[in-house]
Protein backbone atom coordinates (compact mmCIF):
# COMPACT_ATOMS: atom_id res chain seq x y z
CA UNK A 1 0.00 0.00 0.00
CA UNK A 2 1.61 3.06 -1.32
CA UNK A 3 0.42 5.66 1.29
CA UNK A 4 2.62 7.98 3.71
CA UNK A 5 0.99 8.22 6.99
CA UNK A 6 0.94 12.12 7.96
CA UNK A 7 -0.52 13.06 11.01
CA UNK A 8 -1.04 16.59 12.34
CA UNK A 9 -0.66 17.27 15.70
CA UNK A 10 -2.68 19.72 17.94
CA UNK A 11 -0.74 23.17 18.21
CA UNK A 12 -1.68 22.80 21.82
CA UNK A 13 0.49 20.28 23.01
CA UNK A 14 3.10 17.28 21.34
CA UNK A 15 1.15 14.36 20.04
CA UNK A 16 1.40 11.76 21.85
CA UNK A 17 2.86 7.99 19.79
CA UNK A 18 0.99 4.60 20.33
CA UNK A 19 2.92 2.09 22.02
CA UNK A 20 4.65 -0.34 20.34
CA UNK A 21 2.84 -2.73 18.72
CA UNK A 22 3.93 -6.79 19.43
CA UNK A 23 2.76 -10.07 17.00
CA UNK A 24 2.31 -13.49 18.17
CA UNK A 25 3.51 -15.33 15.52
CA UNK A 26 4.46 -18.65 14.19
CA UNK A 27 6.76 -19.34 11.45
CA UNK A 28 5.35 -18.78 7.97
CA UNK A 29 1.60 -18.04 9.83
CA UNK A 30 0.30 -14.54 9.31
CA UNK A 31 -0.42 -12.50 12.62
CA UNK A 32 -1.78 -8.83 12.49
CA UNK A 33 -3.23 -6.26 15.37
CA UNK A 34 -3.89 -2.67 14.49
CA UNK A 35 -2.57 0.42 15.59
CA UNK A 36 -5.10 2.97 16.81
CA UNK A 37 -4.40 6.74 16.98
CA UNK A 38 -5.77 9.87 17.92
CA UNK A 39 -4.92 13.64 19.23
CA UNK A 40 -4.83 13.56 22.65
CA UNK A 41 -5.98 10.09 23.68
CA UNK A 42 -5.52 10.77 27.35
CA UNK A 43 -8.52 13.09 26.77
CA UNK A 44 -10.61 10.59 25.49
CA UNK A 45 -9.83 11.82 21.57
CA UNK A 46 -10.87 15.12 21.88
CA UNK A 47 -8.08 16.76 19.97
CA UNK A 48 -8.07 17.87 16.23
CA UNK A 49 -5.59 17.40 13.76
CA UNK A 50 -4.49 16.46 10.01
CA UNK A 51 -3.04 13.12 8.45
CA UNK A 52 -0.97 13.77 5.65
CA UNK A 53 0.23 10.79 4.38
CA UNK A 54 1.26 6.86 5.90
CA UNK A 55 4.57 5.28 5.37
CA UNK A 56 4.41 1.34 4.63
CA UNK A 57 6.84 -0.55 6.64
CA UNK A 58 9.74 -2.90 6.03
CA UNK A 59 8.65 -6.46 5.50
CA UNK A 60 7.75 -8.93 6.40
CA UNK A 61 5.40 -6.51 7.61
CA UNK A 62 2.48 -4.64 5.71
CA UNK A 63 -0.54 -2.49 5.99
CA UNK A 64 -3.86 -4.08 5.46
CA UNK A 65 -6.02 -1.55 6.10
CA UNK A 66 -6.68 1.75 7.10
CA UNK A 67 -10.10 2.90 8.53
CA UNK A 68 -11.12 5.93 10.46
CA UNK A 69 -13.56 5.10 14.18
CA UNK A 70 -16.20 7.88 15.52
CA UNK A 71 -18.97 8.41 17.06
CA UNK A 72 -21.37 7.97 14.24
CA UNK A 73 -19.51 4.44 13.28
CA UNK A 74 -16.22 3.60 10.91
CA UNK A 75 -15.36 4.91 7.86
CA UNK A 76 -12.59 3.30 5.10
CA UNK A 77 -10.05 5.29 4.36
CA UNK A 78 -7.64 4.87 0.72
CA UNK A 79 -5.13 6.67 -0.66
CA UNK A 80 -7.00 9.69 -1.70
CA UNK A 81 -8.39 10.09 1.62
CA UNK A 82 -5.01 12.31 2.80
CA UNK A 83 -4.33 14.65 3.91
CA UNK A 84 -7.03 13.31 6.29
CA UNK A 85 -8.69 15.76 9.20
CA UNK A 86 -9.37 13.47 12.17
CA UNK A 87 -12.44 15.71 14.46
CA UNK A 88 -12.99 15.28 18.46
CA UNK A 89 -13.49 11.43 19.08
CA UNK A 90 -12.38 10.44 15.96
CA UNK A 91 -9.52 7.29 15.98
CA UNK A 92 -7.53 6.49 12.68
CA UNK A 93 -7.07 2.27 12.56
CA UNK A 94 -4.04 1.00 11.03
CA UNK A 95 -4.45 -2.61 10.61
CA UNK A 96 -0.91 -4.46 10.55
CA UNK A 97 0.00 -7.56 9.52
CA UNK A 98 3.49 -10.21 9.30
CA UNK A 99 4.46 -13.71 8.14
CA UNK A 100 7.85 -14.31 9.85
CA UNK A 101 9.69 -16.35 6.91
CA UNK A 102 12.25 -18.15 10.21
CA UNK A 103 12.15 -17.77 14.35
CA UNK A 104 13.82 -15.33 15.79
CA UNK A 105 12.68 -11.48 15.90
CA UNK A 106 11.67 -8.96 13.22
CA UNK A 107 11.58 -5.32 13.38
CA UNK A 108 9.88 -2.28 11.37
CA UNK A 109 8.54 0.84 12.52
CA UNK A 110 4.99 2.81 10.72
CA UNK A 111 5.65 6.42 10.34
CA UNK A 112 3.26 9.19 11.34
CA UNK A 113 4.04 12.73 10.41
CA UNK A 114 1.79 15.54 12.10
CA UNK A 115 0.91 18.73 10.88
CA UNK A 116 -0.34 21.64 12.08
CA UNK A 117 -2.21 22.94 9.50
CA UNK A 118 -3.67 21.99 5.72
CA UNK A 119 -1.89 24.06 3.58
CA UNK A 120 1.59 22.80 2.31
CA UNK A 121 3.48 26.35 3.50
CA UNK A 122 3.07 28.19 0.34
CA UNK A 123 6.58 28.90 -1.67
CA UNK A 124 8.40 27.02 -0.71
CA UNK A 125 7.83 27.53 3.51
CA UNK A 126 8.39 24.50 5.84
CA UNK A 127 4.86 23.45 7.28
CA UNK A 128 5.50 22.53 10.87
CA UNK A 129 4.82 19.41 12.94
CA UNK A 130 6.11 16.23 14.43
CA UNK A 131 6.83 13.05 13.43
CA UNK A 132 5.57 9.88 15.22
CA UNK A 133 6.91 6.27 14.73
CA UNK A 134 5.16 3.00 15.74
CA UNK A 135 7.42 0.26 16.08
CA UNK A 136 6.70 -3.12 14.83
CA UNK A 137 8.04 -6.25 16.50
CA UNK A 138 7.20 -10.21 15.90
CA UNK A 139 9.04 -12.71 17.91
CA UNK A 140 8.76 -16.41 16.08
CA UNK A 141 9.65 -19.46 18.16
CA UNK A 142 11.90 -21.94 16.38
CA UNK A 143 8.90 -25.06 16.31
CA UNK A 144 6.40 -25.16 13.23
CA UNK A 145 2.61 -24.66 13.78
CA UNK A 146 0.78 -28.35 13.84
CA UNK A 147 0.11 -27.93 9.50
CA UNK A 148 3.91 -27.84 9.08
CA UNK A 149 5.60 -29.83 11.96
CA UNK A 150 6.99 -32.86 11.18
CA UNK A 151 5.13 -36.22 12.05
CA UNK A 152 7.14 -36.72 14.60
CA UNK A 153 7.91 -33.20 16.41
CA UNK A 154 7.34 -33.18 20.31
CA UNK A 155 6.39 -29.72 20.15
CA UNK A 156 4.26 -27.20 17.87
CA UNK A 157 3.81 -23.45 18.19
CA UNK A 158 0.71 -22.07 18.82
CA UNK A 159 -0.27 -18.26 19.04
CA UNK A 160 3.58 -17.22 18.91
CA UNK A 161 4.76 -19.46 21.93
CA UNK A 162 5.86 -23.80 21.53
CA UNK A 163 3.69 -26.07 23.28
CA UNK A 164 4.09 -30.23 23.95
CA UNK A 165 2.75 -32.44 21.33
CA UNK A 166 2.68 -36.43 21.99
CA UNK A 167 4.82 -38.00 19.71
CA UNK A 168 3.03 -39.92 16.73
CA UNK A 169 3.55 -43.52 17.19
CA UNK A 170 4.01 -44.40 13.49
CA UNK A 171 4.92 -42.17 10.68
CA UNK A 172 5.41 -42.25 6.96
CA UNK A 173 8.50 -41.17 5.59
CA UNK A 174 7.79 -40.42 2.64
CA UNK A 175 9.74 -43.26 0.68
CA UNK A 176 7.77 -46.19 -0.79
CA UNK A 177 11.09 -48.33 -0.46
CA UNK A 178 11.15 -48.37 3.08
CA UNK A 179 8.78 -50.45 5.86
CA UNK A 180 7.97 -49.84 9.59
CA UNK A 181 8.22 -46.29 9.46
CA UNK A 182 9.04 -45.40 13.36
CA UNK A 183 9.75 -41.76 14.81
CA UNK A 184 13.45 -41.25 16.39
CA UNK A 185 15.43 -38.82 17.03
CA UNK A 186 16.26 -38.32 13.63
CA UNK A 187 12.83 -38.13 12.67
CA UNK A 188 10.82 -40.40 10.50
CA UNK A 189 12.79 -43.35 9.52
CA UNK A 190 11.65 -46.96 7.79
CA UNK A 191 13.94 -49.76 6.94
CA UNK A 192 14.55 -50.14 3.54
CA UNK A 193 12.96 -52.97 1.60
CA UNK A 194 15.37 -55.66 0.90
CA UNK A 195 15.09 -56.64 -2.44
CA UNK A 196 18.12 -59.04 -3.09
CA UNK A 197 17.64 -62.14 -4.80
CA UNK A 198 20.39 -63.53 -3.73
CA UNK A 199 22.23 -63.45 -7.45
CA UNK A 200 25.22 -61.52 -8.35
CA UNK A 201 24.80 -60.46 -11.81
CA UNK A 202 21.33 -58.63 -11.02
CA UNK A 203 20.71 -55.29 -10.14
CA UNK A 204 18.82 -55.46 -7.53
CA UNK A 205 16.66 -52.10 -7.32
CA UNK A 206 13.11 -50.95 -5.15
CA UNK A 207 11.14 -48.90 -7.91
CA UNK A 208 8.97 -45.58 -7.01
CA UNK A 209 6.03 -48.15 -6.17
CA UNK A 210 7.88 -49.56 -3.55
CA UNK A 211 8.00 -53.11 -5.33
CA UNK A 212 11.53 -54.36 -6.42
CA UNK A 213 13.02 -54.87 -9.78
CA UNK A 214 16.00 -57.66 -10.66
CA UNK A 215 18.20 -56.15 -14.02
CA UNK A 216 20.30 -58.47 -15.48
CA UNK A 217 23.47 -57.36 -16.07
CA UNK A 218 26.23 -59.05 -18.13
CA UNK A 219 29.27 -57.31 -17.29
CA UNK A 220 28.59 -58.70 -13.41
CA UNK A 221 29.16 -61.74 -14.83
CA UNK A 222 32.68 -60.88 -16.21
CA UNK A 223 35.12 -63.39 -14.73
CA UNK A 224 38.07 -62.17 -16.24
CA UNK A 225 38.46 -64.97 -18.26
CA UNK A 226 38.35 -65.41 -22.40
CA UNK A 227 34.51 -65.99 -22.56
CA UNK A 228 31.40 -64.48 -23.63
CA UNK A 229 29.08 -63.84 -20.37
CA UNK A 230 25.33 -63.16 -19.75
CA UNK A 231 23.17 -62.88 -16.88
CA UNK A 232 20.22 -65.04 -17.37
CA UNK A 233 19.20 -66.59 -14.46
CA UNK A 234 16.33 -68.67 -16.34
CA UNK A 235 18.36 -70.67 -18.09
CA UNK A 236 18.93 -73.87 -16.71
CA UNK A 237 22.55 -73.85 -17.35
CA UNK A 238 23.18 -70.61 -15.05
CA UNK A 239 25.76 -71.44 -12.89
CA UNK A 240 25.22 -69.94 -8.83
CA UNK A 241 25.02 -66.30 -10.05
CA UNK A 242 23.00 -66.72 -13.03
CA UNK A 243 25.08 -66.44 -15.21
CA UNK A 244 25.74 -68.32 -18.77
CA UNK A 245 29.24 -68.28 -20.36
CA UNK A 246 30.38 -69.22 -23.72
CA UNK A 247 34.14 -69.82 -24.24
CA UNK A 248 36.02 -68.10 -26.90
CA UNK A 249 39.24 -67.93 -28.76
CA UNK A 250 42.35 -65.59 -28.34
CA UNK A 251 41.10 -61.98 -30.35
CA UNK A 252 37.50 -62.71 -29.92
CA UNK A 253 35.27 -60.36 -28.29
CA UNK A 254 34.19 -61.23 -24.67
CA UNK A 255 32.01 -60.31 -22.12
CA UNK A 256 30.61 -56.63 -23.01
CA UNK A 257 31.21 -54.46 -19.77
CA UNK A 258 29.19 -51.77 -21.05
CA UNK A 259 31.28 -49.02 -21.38
CA UNK A 260 31.58 -47.94 -25.10
CA UNK A 261 34.84 -46.48 -25.49
CA UNK A 262 36.25 -50.00 -24.19
CA UNK A 263 37.51 -53.09 -26.33
CA UNK A 264 36.60 -56.07 -24.92
CA UNK A 265 38.73 -58.40 -26.41
CA UNK A 266 40.57 -62.06 -25.29
CA UNK A 267 43.77 -61.42 -24.97
CA UNK A 268 46.44 -63.40 -23.78
CA UNK A 269 43.76 -65.99 -22.15
CA UNK A 270 42.04 -63.02 -20.40
CA UNK A 271 39.13 -60.98 -21.26
CA UNK A 272 40.20 -57.46 -21.07
CA UNK A 273 38.33 -54.43 -21.41
CA UNK A 274 41.11 -51.79 -22.60
CA UNK A 275 40.16 -48.25 -22.74
CA UNK A 276 40.74 -46.50 -26.38
CA UNK A 277 40.73 -42.61 -25.89
CA UNK A 278 40.39 -42.77 -30.00
CA UNK A 279 36.83 -44.03 -29.18
CA UNK A 280 35.94 -40.76 -27.40
CA UNK A 281 34.05 -37.98 -29.40
CA UNK A 282 36.38 -35.32 -30.36
CA UNK A 283 39.47 -37.48 -30.10
CA UNK A 284 39.73 -37.24 -33.80
CA UNK A 285 40.34 -33.58 -33.86
CA UNK A 286 42.98 -33.59 -30.85
CA UNK A 287 39.79 -33.04 -28.24
CA UNK A 288 40.32 -32.74 -24.53
CA UNK A 289 38.49 -36.44 -24.00
CA UNK A 290 39.93 -39.56 -22.95
CA UNK A 291 37.90 -43.04 -21.79
CA UNK A 292 38.30 -43.39 -18.30
CA UNK A 293 35.23 -45.53 -17.19
CA UNK A 294 34.10 -45.27 -13.76
CA UNK A 295 36.21 -42.06 -12.93
CA UNK A 296 34.96 -38.72 -11.37
CA UNK A 297 32.90 -36.41 -14.66
CA UNK A 298 33.35 -39.87 -17.10
CA UNK A 299 29.79 -39.67 -19.43
CA UNK A 300 27.72 -42.75 -20.58
CA UNK A 301 30.28 -43.90 -23.13
CA UNK A 302 32.51 -43.74 -20.53
CA UNK A 303 34.98 -40.86 -21.62
CA UNK A 304 35.75 -37.63 -19.51
CA UNK A 305 37.25 -34.23 -20.49
CA UNK A 306 40.86 -33.80 -20.17
CA UNK A 307 43.85 -31.30 -21.31
CA UNK A 308 43.43 -31.09 -25.33
CA UNK A 309 46.29 -31.91 -27.42
CA UNK A 310 49.18 -29.85 -28.60
CA UNK A 311 50.91 -29.55 -32.01
CA UNK A 312 53.21 -31.95 -31.88
CA UNK A 313 52.00 -33.27 -28.51
CA UNK A 314 50.85 -37.20 -27.47
CA UNK A 315 46.82 -37.56 -28.29
CA UNK A 316 44.27 -40.02 -27.85
CA UNK A 317 45.57 -43.72 -27.17
CA UNK A 318 44.10 -46.30 -29.87
CA UNK A 319 45.41 -48.87 -27.94
CA UNK A 320 48.45 -50.13 -30.15
CA UNK A 321 52.01 -50.07 -29.08
CA UNK A 322 53.32 -50.03 -32.31
CA UNK A 323 51.79 -46.79 -33.54
CA UNK A 324 52.95 -43.35 -32.57
CA UNK A 325 49.87 -41.00 -31.35
CA UNK A 326 50.65 -37.47 -32.14
CA UNK A 327 48.57 -34.26 -32.90
CA UNK A 328 49.28 -32.84 -36.71
CA UNK A 329 47.76 -29.86 -37.99
CA UNK A 330 44.41 -30.11 -36.19
CA UNK A 331 43.81 -34.01 -36.22
CA UNK A 332 44.96 -37.50 -34.21
CA UNK A 333 47.45 -38.80 -36.24
CA UNK A 334 47.89 -42.71 -35.61
CA UNK A 335 51.63 -43.56 -37.58
CA UNK A 336 52.50 -46.75 -37.88
CA UNK A 337 56.24 -47.16 -36.39
CA UNK A 338 58.94 -48.08 -39.67
CA UNK A 339 60.03 -51.36 -37.43
CA UNK A 340 56.53 -53.17 -36.64
CA UNK A 341 58.50 -55.94 -35.60
CA UNK A 342 60.54 -53.88 -32.70
CA UNK A 343 57.30 -53.69 -30.70
CA UNK A 344 54.56 -56.00 -31.64
CA UNK A 345 55.67 -58.79 -28.89
CA UNK A 346 54.84 -56.32 -26.55
CA UNK A 347 51.10 -55.84 -27.91
CA UNK A 348 49.70 -57.82 -25.43
CA UNK A 349 51.62 -56.30 -22.12
CA UNK A 350 50.59 -53.25 -23.32
CA UNK A 351 46.81 -53.58 -23.92
CA UNK A 352 46.53 -55.58 -20.83
CA UNK A 353 48.55 -52.80 -18.94
CA UNK A 354 46.28 -49.78 -19.66
CA UNK A 355 43.25 -52.22 -19.22
CA UNK A 356 44.49 -52.43 -15.27
CA UNK A 357 45.41 -49.04 -15.07
CA UNK A 358 41.77 -47.85 -16.07
CA UNK A 359 40.53 -50.26 -13.20
CA UNK A 360 42.65 -49.13 -10.53
CA UNK A 361 41.25 -45.47 -11.59
CA UNK A 362 37.95 -46.88 -11.20
CA UNK A 363 38.79 -48.42 -7.78
CA UNK A 364 40.40 -45.39 -6.96
CA UNK A 365 37.16 -43.27 -7.36
CA UNK A 366 34.29 -45.69 -6.04
CA UNK A 367 37.24 -46.27 -3.00
CA UNK A 368 36.58 -42.35 -2.52
CA UNK A 369 33.39 -42.03 -2.87
CA UNK A 370 32.50 -44.70 -0.54
CA UNK A 371 34.58 -43.15 2.03
CA UNK A 372 32.83 -39.76 1.36
CA UNK A 373 29.77 -41.40 2.46
CA UNK A 374 30.71 -43.34 5.91
CA UNK A 375 31.92 -40.82 8.81
CA UNK A 376 33.44 -44.03 10.35
CA UNK A 377 36.44 -43.94 7.54
CA UNK A 378 37.40 -40.18 8.18
CA UNK A 379 41.40 -40.67 8.58
CA UNK A 380 41.88 -43.67 7.37
CA UNK A 381 40.71 -43.26 3.93
CA UNK A 382 44.25 -42.93 3.05
CA UNK A 383 45.45 -46.28 3.95
CA UNK A 384 42.52 -47.47 1.36
CA UNK A 385 43.85 -45.20 -1.39
CA UNK A 386 47.32 -44.87 -1.31
CA UNK A 387 47.86 -48.47 -2.40
CA UNK A 388 45.96 -47.78 -5.18
CA UNK A 389 47.85 -44.68 -5.89
CA UNK A 390 50.83 -46.40 -5.99
CA UNK A 391 49.53 -48.98 -8.67
CA UNK A 392 48.44 -46.07 -10.62
CA UNK A 393 52.03 -44.75 -10.49
CA UNK A 394 53.70 -47.95 -11.30
CA UNK A 395 51.02 -49.04 -14.16
CA UNK A 396 51.49 -45.61 -16.05
CA UNK A 397 54.89 -46.17 -15.87
CA UNK A 398 54.54 -49.56 -17.56
CA UNK A 399 51.99 -47.63 -20.07
CA UNK A 400 55.09 -45.49 -21.29
CA UNK A 401 57.87 -48.02 -20.98
CA UNK A 402 56.09 -50.50 -23.30
CA UNK A 403 54.60 -48.39 -25.56
CA UNK A 404 58.21 -46.91 -26.42
CA UNK A 405 57.14 -42.97 -25.14
CA UNK A 406 59.79 -43.53 -22.51
CA UNK A 407 63.54 -44.45 -23.96
CA UNK A 408 64.92 -47.53 -23.03
CA UNK A 409 68.58 -47.94 -23.20
CA UNK A 410 68.76 -51.77 -25.10
CA UNK A 411 71.58 -53.59 -23.03
CA UNK A 412 72.31 -57.41 -22.68
CA UNK A 413 70.25 -60.22 -22.64
CA UNK A 414 71.27 -61.94 -19.28
CA UNK A 415 70.55 -65.16 -20.64
CA UNK A 416 72.02 -64.93 -23.92
CA UNK A 417 74.83 -62.60 -23.67
CA UNK A 418 73.84 -60.50 -26.65
CA UNK A 419 71.70 -57.56 -26.83
CA UNK A 420 68.61 -56.91 -25.89
CA UNK A 421 65.36 -56.61 -28.89
CA UNK A 422 64.05 -53.44 -28.31
CA UNK A 423 60.93 -55.48 -27.24
CA UNK A 424 62.62 -57.10 -24.56
CA UNK A 425 64.02 -53.62 -23.10
CA UNK A 426 60.49 -52.53 -22.90
CA UNK A 427 59.64 -55.83 -21.35
CA UNK A 428 62.55 -55.13 -18.61
CA UNK A 429 61.96 -51.51 -17.93
CA UNK A 430 57.99 -52.37 -16.99
CA UNK A 431 58.87 -55.76 -15.31
CA UNK A 432 60.74 -53.37 -12.77
CA UNK A 433 57.58 -51.50 -12.24
CA UNK A 434 55.58 -54.17 -12.22
CA UNK A 435 57.45 -55.96 -9.22
CA UNK A 436 55.35 -54.47 -6.31
CA UNK A 437 52.19 -54.32 -8.25
CA UNK A 438 51.23 -57.61 -6.31
CA UNK A 439 52.15 -56.24 -2.97
CA UNK A 440 50.11 -52.73 -3.93
CA UNK A 441 46.81 -54.94 -4.68
CA UNK A 442 46.99 -57.46 -2.04
CA UNK A 443 47.43 -53.83 0.83
CA UNK A 444 44.29 -52.81 -0.69
CA UNK A 445 42.11 -55.60 -0.43
CA UNK A 446 43.40 -55.77 3.45
CA UNK A 447 42.63 -52.68 3.74
CA UNK A 448 38.96 -53.24 2.50
CA UNK A 449 38.97 -56.19 4.34
CA UNK A 450 39.69 -54.30 7.49
CA UNK A 451 36.97 -52.02 6.93
CA UNK A 452 34.18 -54.27 7.72
CA UNK A 453 33.39 -53.21 11.47
CA UNK A 454 33.88 -49.99 9.94
CA UNK A 455 30.23 -49.27 9.52
CA UNK A 456 30.26 -49.77 5.61
CA UNK A 457 27.49 -51.62 3.66
CA UNK A 458 28.10 -54.85 2.61
CA UNK A 459 27.36 -54.46 -1.07
CA UNK A 460 29.71 -51.82 -0.76
CA UNK A 461 32.44 -54.47 0.55
CA UNK A 462 31.71 -56.91 -1.85
CA UNK A 463 32.08 -54.57 -4.90
CA UNK A 464 35.26 -53.26 -4.01
CA UNK A 465 36.51 -56.90 -2.79
CA UNK A 466 35.28 -57.95 -6.57
CA UNK A 467 37.08 -55.40 -7.89
CA UNK A 468 40.58 -55.48 -5.62
CA UNK A 469 40.49 -59.36 -6.69
CA UNK A 470 40.24 -58.40 -10.29
CA UNK A 471 43.04 -56.01 -10.29
CA UNK A 472 45.50 -58.12 -8.15
CA UNK A 473 45.00 -61.24 -10.99
CA UNK A 474 45.40 -58.97 -13.30
CA UNK A 475 49.17 -57.31 -12.07
CA UNK A 476 49.80 -60.99 -11.06
CA UNK A 477 49.63 -62.22 -14.99
CA UNK A 478 51.35 -58.92 -16.26
CA UNK A 479 54.33 -59.85 -14.02
CA UNK A 480 54.59 -63.48 -15.97
CA UNK A 481 53.45 -62.02 -19.14
CA UNK A 482 56.48 -59.31 -18.43
CA UNK A 483 59.00 -61.88 -17.38
CA UNK A 484 58.67 -64.41 -20.57
CA UNK A 485 59.28 -61.65 -22.79
CA UNK A 486 62.28 -60.54 -20.77
CA UNK A 487 63.23 -64.44 -21.11
CA UNK A 488 62.48 -64.16 -24.99
CA UNK A 489 65.66 -65.51 -26.83
CA UNK A 490 64.27 -65.21 -30.51
CA UNK A 491 65.80 -62.19 -32.01
CA UNK A 492 62.77 -59.36 -33.54
CA UNK A 493 64.41 -57.70 -36.74
CA UNK A 494 66.03 -54.28 -35.62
Amino acid sequence: MALGLAVASAAESKVKCPDRVELAACIGVAAGDTIRFCFRPEDACIGTGVVRSVGEPSGPFSITGLHVQGALGTRAVGSGSFPLTLLPGESLLIEVSGTPPRSGEQKSSVELVLANRLDSGGEGGKVEGDVCDVELRMRAPACLPAGQADQCATETCVSGACQAAPQAATCDDGDACTHDDRCTDQGCTGTATDCDDGLECTDDVCGGDGGCAHVPTNSRCDSGECTVASCSPDDPSADARGCVQTTVGEGDACTDDGVACTDDVCTGGTCLHVPLDARCPGAASCGSVACAPGTEGSDGAGCVSGPAATEGGVCAEDGDPCSDDRCSAGACQHQAVEEHLTCAPVESAFRRSLALLALTRALEASTEAVGRTQPTLIGRSERLTSPLARLDESLSGAVDALSGRTVIPVGLSPLTGIPETPAQARARAALLLAGRMPLDAQSYLAAVSATRKQGLSREDIRALMDDGRALRRGVKRLKLELKRLRRSSVHFAR
